[in-house]
This record gives C-alpha cells, sequence and structure tokens, in this order.
C-alpha cells in the first residue's frame, strides 16, 4: 500500500501551552511543538491559540498570524499525495450521495 493511501486528514485540533496536539481521521495524534516553528515561536499565546482545519483537512492554519502548515510536511509526504488523498475522500462521497 503506497504512503498516500495510509495518510490520513486533520479533523480535529487542540493547543495547549507548548503547542498544538492534531488528531487525524485515522485516530492518530500528531504534535506540533510552537518552538519548532519560527512563526509560532515568535507569536503571542494569544496568537497561537485560534487555529482553524484548512484545505479540507490538508492544512492547518492560524489566521492572526496568517500562516500555516501542510499536513504533508508534518507527515513526510508529498503535496501531491494528499492531494491524491483528498481527491479519492471527496470521489467517494460524492458517489455515496448518488
Amino acid at each position: 500500500m503506497s504512503t498516500a493511501r495510509r495518510a490520513a486528514l486533520v479533523q480535529e485540533l487542540r493547543a495547549h501551552a507548548r503547542g498544538v496536539t492534531v488528531r487525524l481521521t485515522s485516530g492518530a495524534p500528531v504534535r506540533i511543538a510552537f518552538a519548532d516553528f519560527d512563526f509560532l515561536r515568535r507569536a503571542t499565546p494569544a496568537e497561537r491559540q485560534i487555529i482553524q482545519v484548512e484545505d479540507e483537512g490538508m492544512a492547518i492554519w492560524w489566521p492572526a498570524l496568517d500562516e500555516g502548515i501542510s499536513l504533508a510536511g508534518l507527515l513526510g509526504v508529498s503535496e501531491a499525495d494528499m492531494e491524491a488523498v483528498a481527491f479519492r475522500r471527496t470521489s467517494s462521497r460524492a458517489t455515496a450521495r448518488r
């Protein structure tokens, strides 16, 4: 099975004092430390707490900072692989509605 098929999308985000815990659709947690990213290290605690899921679960966005992190980068897979996962997911939902 390819990496793309195993890749999951962002389902839930929880900010805490030192970073963010990302819950994937697979149920797996991924932790992001604020100290690992310059834009998050420089941000205020209030700016770091305002986060949202973007691009149908393929990115994490901090609107107050106008910055984000792609899930592909966090998981170490290519953007093309993540696009393929999102396309398959969207296509299967459309087929199920017919």
